[in-house]
C-alpha cells in the first residue's frame, strides 16, 4: 500500500485492538479482518506480526486452534524477519506473548511436549525483561502442560510459583486464574486445608477481574470447594453462576466465529466485484 494505505492499516489494527481490550470482540473482528484484507509485504514486519497475533487470539477463543496456531506462527515468522522487528517484539513483550500463544495451541491440539518447550522459552523471554506477569503466565501454562503430560501430577508446584510472582505485581485476570488453579490442584489431592487459604483471594478476585473466562474458573473452583466442605447452598449458587457464564461464553464464541467467517466472505465478494 501507499503511505496512506499503511496509515489506514495502522488505524484498522488500532481500532481492532481497542475493541479487543474492551472485550467487544464482535467489533474487533470487523476491523482486524479488514486490516488483514489490505495487508501485504510492504507493511513493516512487526506491524503485520501484531495483527496476526490478534487474529490468532480471536480464533483461539473460538476453539479453532489449528487456525490460531497458523496465525501465531505467521506472527513469530514476521517478528524474526529482521533485527528491527525482533528488537521491537522483545521490547514490547509481544515476542513472549506469541511464543506462549503457540504453546497454548499445541496444548489444545494434544501436543503437551511441544507446548512445554514453548512455555519454557516464553518464561526465559519474560525473565530477560523481568516481566513478572509474563513469568507468572508461563508458570501457569507449564503447570497445565505438566498435568496434561502426567495426569497424576496437578501442576501445583508451578501454580505456587506463579502465585508468588503475582504478589509482586498483581494482574487481576492472571491472579484469578492462578487462585482457581491452586484451589483445583489442592482439591484434586484431597487437600481441602490447602485450598482454604485461597478462598478469600478468590472472592476478592471477583471484584477486580473483568475477564469472563477466568471469572468462570473462579466460580467453578468456589462451587467445588463449598460442595466438598458440605456448604451446599453457596455451592449451588456458585455452580449456577459458573454454568450461566459458561453458557454465555459458548454462545459468544459461536457468534464471534460466525462474524469472522461472514466478514471474510463479505470482503472476498467486494474484491471480486472490484475486479469486474
Amino acid at each position: 500500500p501507499t503511505y496512506d494505505g499503511l496509515a489506514y492499516f495502522k488505524v484498522l489494527v488500532s481500532l481492532g485492538a481497542t475493541y479487543f481490550e474492551k472485550q467487544d470482540y464482535y467489533k474487533s473482528i470487523d476491523y482486524l479482518i479488514r486490516a488483514e484484507d489490505i495487508y501485504d509485504a510492504r507493511i513493516p514486519a512487526f506491524e503485520g506480526a501484531v495483527l496476526m497475533n490478534y487474529l490468532g487470539i480471536l480464533y483461539y477463543q473460538e476453539g479453532a486452534y489449528q487456525s490460531a496456531w497458523e496465525y501465531f506462527t505467521k506472527a513469530l515468522y514476521l517478528m524474526d524477519k529482521d533485527e528491527a522487528s525482533m528488537q521491537a517484539a522483545r521490547r514490547t513483550s509481544w515476542l513472549q506473548n506469541v511464543i506462549s500463544n503457540i504453546g497454548l495451541c499445541h496444548l489444545r491440539l494434544n501436543r503437551p511436549e511441544l507446548a512445554l518447550k514453548f512455555f519454557h522459552i516464553a518464561y526465559r523471554e519474560a525473565k530477560a525483561n523481568w516481566n513478572t506477569d509474563g513469568m507468572a503466565l508461563a508458570m501457569l501454562n507449564k503447570g497445565r502442560a505438566i498435568h496434561s503430560l502426567y495426569p497424576d501430577s496437578t501442576g501445583l508446584h508451578f501454580y505456587e510459583k506463579a502465585y508468588g510472582l503475582l504478589l509482586v505485581n498483581r494482574s487481576p485476570e492472571l491472579l484469578a486464574n492462578t487462585v482457581a488453579l491452586l484451589m483445583e490442584a489442592h482439591m484434586d489431592l484431597d487437600q481441602l486445608d490447602g485450598a482454604e487459604p485461597y478462598v478469600v483471594m478468590a472472592l476478592q478476585s471477583l471484584n477486580n477481574n473483568r475477564n469472563l473466562t477466568s471469572t468462570q474458573a473462579v466460580y467453578s473452583a468456589l462451587a467445588r470447594y463449598h460442595y466438598l466442605t458440605g456448604a451446599y447452598r453457596p455451592a449451588s449458587e456458585y455452580y449456577q453462576k459458573a454454568n450461566l457464564l459458561l453458557d454465555s461464553l459458548t454462545q459468544l464464541d459461536s457468534k464471534n466465529l460466525m462474524q469472522l467467517e461472514a466478514t471474510r466472505q463479505k470482503l472476498s465478494q467486494e474484491r471480486a466485484e472490484r475486479k469486474l
